[in-house]
């Protein structure tokens, strides 16, 4: 699967322009080197922006790092399908598999793996970056199904469980298995067509299971 690449916004006329500059540049440092292992005098040498720019825009490295994170995540809360239709007459089957694709494509991609293990890592010694990875990514993709989930049983859809915890099983029937083989090396290379019946898959067994 292709990596998707955060662009530089070109235009020297937009106000933002600068900072996008500065969120690229840091994105692909921390990256490559980790929390730790970038400074903001490597910043300002790669970016050509000085020191004093990069503070004037993020008042410390850790808040550059917030954005840098927050930047990554909203790139990826745009793709479509990230917002499920709640509607009385929409098809549960359906807006399910459209979003546990959505989500397996996401995290397959070597950008955001990069991230996670970014994350990860540094969570160990820092771990507030885990919280704030957890609050901006995670947590919005449980909010997002947790969101859908309600508003399904308000209009009639019947289970034991509550939103929240019908939210936390179907992202975890999706991405558990998956994601711990691809992560692990047992499991390189996983096609679309996997990855649709996969998805088809767990849908169909969490409607069976957990939905009357």
């Amino acid at each position: 699967m292709e990596s998707k690449q955060l662009k530089p916004k070109s235009g020297g006329k937009k106000p933002n322009a600068k900072k996008d500059e500065i969120l690229n540049v840091a994105a692909g440092l921390f990256l490559k080197f980790g929390y730790k292992g970038t400074s903001v005098n490597e910043m300002a040498r790669c970016s050509g922006i000085s020191k004093e720019t990069i503070y004037r825009h993020f008042k410390s490295k850790r808040k550059l790092f917030s954005e840098v994170l927050d930047k990554e995540l909203q790139h990826y809360q745009g793709e479509p399908g990230y917002v499920i239709d709640p509607g009385e007459h929409a098809d549960t089957r359906k807006a399910l598999k459209q979003y546990g694709k959505m989500l397996l494509n996401i995290l397959l991609e070597k950008r955001t793996l990069g991230l996670r293990g970014l994350i990860f890592l540094e969570s160990a010694v820092h771990p507030e970056l885990g919280t704030l990875y957890y609050d901006l990514g995670p947590r919005r993709g449980y909010q997002v199904l947790e969101e859908y989930f309600d508003m399904r049983l308000k209009h009639g859809m019947k289970s034991r469980f509550d939103a929240r915890k019908l939210s936390r099983y179907f992202a975890a029937l999706v991405l558990y298995n998956v994601m711990l083989e691809y992560q692990c090396g047992v499991k390189r290379t996983i096609s679309e067509q996997e990855l649709d019946g996969h998805v088809d898959e767990v849908v169909d067994d969490f409607i069976s299971l957990y939905i009357k």
